[in-house]
């Protein structure tokens, strides 16, 4: 609302400002148009100062960020997943903020078709899970000009900030648990590798251990 009314503020009181707005129009005139506009340049002129305080107006209206986080996570069936959503809704709760869920189902075409989309909404910040991401949504996180935080790894290199563990670290102190249980014949199941990179990330710590 200050920035609408400072636009409108702008252009009535400051002589200076108002006249250079005008000078820029009617510089677009041809002869025609300017020998209509002496004829009634009084009633022109309020019109167009009216038009150009609506077009401002408007730009200045479609660059407002709305009270939207996007929140774009792979999957909701991983019972991690709906444990972050309600930590993430419990610290908006007492905020003007709200969020909006994409699901990526760990593919990075899915996940920069969902940031796209979402981006489009204006948001005013973006958690997405995960610190790799496709070159497309790496652009236009880099770009977006909103806080990017991205959630449950920090093995890595965060575009804004990151916020989770090391996966790493976790494979290996669980290949020292086993060891230490005095196993030696060991075995590893994982899911959707390559395309789970926190999955990769603890199997890659886990063999690292058992390696060494």
């Amino acid at each position: 609302e200050k920035k609408l009314a400072y636009i409108e503020t702008s252009l009535i009181k400051d002589q200076k400002f108002r006249n250079s707005v005008k000078g820029m129009i009617i510089g677009q005139f041809t002869v025609a148009e300017y020998r209509c506009y002496k004829q009634q340049s009084s009633s022109l002129n309020k019109r167009m100062m009216n038009l150009v305080i609506s077009r401002l107006q408007a730009g200045a209206l479609a660059s407002q960020r709305v009270n939207l986080i996007a929140v774009i996570i792979p999957s909701m069936s991983n019972m991690v997943f709906p444990e972050v959503m309600m930590g993430i809704n419990e610290v908006l709760e007492n905020t003007e903020l709200q969020a909006v869920i994409g699901i990526t189902n760990y593919l990075p075409e899915t996940e920069a078709s969902v940031l796209y989309k979402m981006l489009s909404w204006r948001p005013s910040g973006v958690i997405i899970a995960g610190l790799e991401h496709s070159e497309r949504s790496q652009k236009m996180l880099q770009s977006s000009g909103i806080p990017i935080v991205e959630i449950m790894d920090i093995d890595g290199t965060a575009n804004d900030c990151a916020v989770g563990i090391s996966h790493r670290r976790a494979g290996r102190e669980m290949a020292q648990v086993i060891l230490d249980a005095g196993y030696r014949k060991i075995g590893f199941m994982g899911t959707k590798m390559p395309l789970d990179h926190r999955a990769r990330k603890r199997f890659e710590g886990f063999s690292e251990r058992l390696l060494q």
